[in-house]
């Protein structure tokens, strides 16, 4: 844990044992949790599609709710479609916060807590495997739903995805 907290271990390298989960839907949920790789963000809607649940938003917070493994299955990560810190551990949103700036993920308060899509480096999942930055496109105005948000190239690019050939975010820096 301490080295999780000091920025130096960024993956676990044991299976998960999912047996507390209440049930194979929450098994479910905390599977693709689990996935959302260090220095990165999702939203529950995101969650939700990613194990074939789309309309599933409510019930996948809930799952979550109940995680049984904090933060070894990294619900801190995961965040509302409109990018406001939701719901964890009741109302302790600045633990929430806290956890996130620990992996290099930026928020702001506009007046709520939430993370700041003009300082991360956006992925719409797309063919090509590209992300991009938050001024690509449309892409920041979208509700996150399906794109995950990362807070450095190297996160980006340590999950497989490569720079975008249009915005160019290895030559443009956030």
């Amino acid at each position: 844990m301490l080295e999780y907290l000091g920025g130096k271990r960024t993956r676990l390298d044991w299976p998960l044992d999912l047996r507390l989960a209440r049930s194979d839907f929450q098994r479910e949920v905390l599977r693709a949790t689990a996935a959302v790789p260090y220095g990165a963000v999702t939203s529950y809607l995101g969650i939700a599609g990613e194990i074939g649940q789309g309309s599933a938003v409510r019930a996948v917070a809930q799952a979550l709710r109940h995680n049984p493994l904090p933060i070894v299955v990294p619900c801190h990560r995961i965040v509302g479609a409109s990018g406001d810190l939701t719901g964890y551990a009741g109302s302790r949103l600045g633990l929430k916060e806290q956890l996130l700036a620990v992996e290099g993920v930026r928020t702001e308060h506009t007046p709520k807590p939430r993370v700041n899509r003009q300082a991360l480096y956006h992925y719409d999942p797309n063919e090509e495997h590209m992300y991009c930055l938050p001024t690509c496109g449309s892409i920041a105005e979208r509700p996150i739903g399906r794109v995950t948000l990362f807070a450095s190239r190297a996160r980006a690019e340590t999950v497989g995805l490569v720079p975008c050939t249009d915005c160019r975010p290895d030559l443009h820096p956030i």
